[in-house]
């Protein structure tokens, strides 16, 4: 089997046939054991090739090369015969892309009844698949069964829903890393006579933070809402030691997995998580709109929507019975299956093997940026301990949304601004005017070291720029 790469083509011809594909019309490479799958825009069903990926690029690694999409290799003397906003290099791996849209083709295709609706041949089909990803996710978290996974639309929902539960007198505890998912919902039951504390974590110290948080109870404590990781300088939160005091003193701990599922291992029952709310969009490498609410303790909660489940239609009270009570209206289906896929990739890959290779892409910038002076570092070198493989930073005398722009330009896709975490970034110093938040480097499964020197790259370049601005 030959390949080789054209102005336009990629190639493939062996001795039973020969075949062109245009590269505007590829998304994707996906590499298993023994095949590459060649996603295509026109197809549901991708080609085959019996090539491992790893392979191709371990051959051509001498060559200049840059990414399409997700890990297609594209020869870099080509660049301009292609539509480069198919060209980036996403190291903002926080909003991640699905890892296949076939699936999305197949659900619409082949599960395009609403399951649980009826007793025809596709809507129970459907169900099966839905019911198939449950168990895989319940397996995959540590669950106690596939009845304990409620699918919503985003990790915001599932959090959303535990923290409206909360009764008046109830009194909280969350982190200066937390989320506007997290810190709105609450500022919002303050109305409604729930109260909450701000305990701060000590980075690479958790003896310290278990302290505070320990400090900070009340007899009227429930619950503790926490951040697993820091979603802008990927700061790590002992969420199982805090479970443990949590469950000392009669409360309850919902823990934030947005940035951390599918990044760091999480058994919800071996670890004492009593609420577990995941984004399927990043770590788990699923689509956008998709989340999970992973808990047993659902007759607890309160549903944010009712309507119909499926399950006693004659009665005009919500079910209570999980995971249809947190469940109304119709799934979505397609985002299910293709938030399955993405676990698959996930338990195949390793989560340990992923995030090794992504803190070490995460270490490489750390080491780079520490050396450069017009580079702003917050934390210490991340590990995998103390932290997740996000880094966040700025560039002296400039806007990090300045920097992004900078960065966009060479096709570099970072989150820049305040990431919806305000009270990280006045821990941090980085809540005022300038600079206007931080600039987050999250790299995936995907990222590759030229990726990385890109980016270094481009951040060296802006010296020149930071000085202008500071003699100003």
């Amino acid at each position: 089997l030959f390949y080789w790469i054209t102005d336009a083509c990629y190639c493939i011809r062996s001795r039973e046939h020969s075949q062109q594909i245009p590269l505007q019309d590829i998304l994707y490479f996906e590499s298993s054991a023994h095949k590459v799958l060649i996603h295509l825009e026109s197809r549901a069903e991708p080609l085959m090739q019996t090539r491992r990926l790893d392979e191709i690029a371990l051959e051509l690694q001498d060559h200049p090369f840059i990414r399409i999409h997700k890990s297609f290799l594209v020869r870099a003397d080509v660049i301009s015969h292609i539509d480069r906003t198919k060209l980036r290099i996403l190291l903002k791996n926080g909003t991640n892309l699905p890892v296949s849209r076939s699936y999305y083709a197949q659900a619409l295709e082949q599960f395009g009844a609403n399951p649980g609706r009826g007793g025809f041949k596709m809507s129970l089909q459907t169900a099966q698949a839905v019911y198939d990803v449950r168990q895989k996710a319940a397996s995959f978290f540590g669950a106690a069964g596939p009845e304990c996974i409620s699918f919503q639309p985003s990790c915001t929902q599932s959090l959303n829903i535990v923290i409206h539960s909360l009764k008046r007198g109830d009194h909280v505890l969350v982190t200066d890393l937390d989320h506007n998912a997290v810190l709105r919902p609450l500022k919002a039951m303050e109305a409604h006579g729930v109260s909450f504390t701000v305990v701060p974590v000590t980075p690479g110290d958790n003896d310290a933070t278990l302290d505070a948080f320990r400090h900070a109870m009340r007899e009227n404590t429930r619950l503790f809402v926490c951040t697993q990781a820091s979603n802008v300088f990927g700061i790590r939160v002992p969420v199982e030691r805090l479970a443990a005091l949590a469950h000392i003193y009669g409360a309850e701990i919902c823990v934030d997995a947005a940035q951390s599922g599918g990044v760091i291992p999480i058994h919800a029952e071996r670890d004492g998580i009593d609420y577990l709310c995941c984004a399927g969009h990043k770590g788990l490498y699923g689509p956008m709109g998709t989340g999970m609410l992973i808990t047993k303790n659902g007759e607890k909660l309160e549903s944010l929507i009712q309507g119909g489940t499926g399950t006693r239609a004659l009665e005009l009270d919500q079910p209570r019975e999980m995971p249809e009570y947190l469940e109304s209206g119709t799934q979505n289906v397609p985002g299910i299956l293709a938030l399955g896929a993405g676990m698959d990739f996930v338990r195949t890959n390793g989560e340990n093997m992923l995030r090794e290779r992504e803190m070490r892409h995460i270490r490489r910038v750390y080491e780079a940026f520490k050396n450069m002076p017009h580079v702003v570092l917050y934390t210490a070198m991340p590990d995998t301990m103390y932290f997740v493989p996000v880094l966040g930073f700025n560039v002296r005398g400039m806007q990090s949304e300045e920097v992004g722009e900078v960065l966009a330009k060479r096709n570099i896709a970072v989150r820049c601004g305040f990431h919806c975490a305000p009270l990280v970034h006045r821990k941090m110093g980085t809540d005022g005017e300038a600079p206007g938040g931080a600039v987050r480097v999250s790299p995936g499964a995907f990222t590759t070291d030229r990726d990385i020197t890109e980016l270094i790259r481009t951040v060296y370049s802006l010296r020149a720029e930071s000085a202008a601005r500071k003699v100003k």
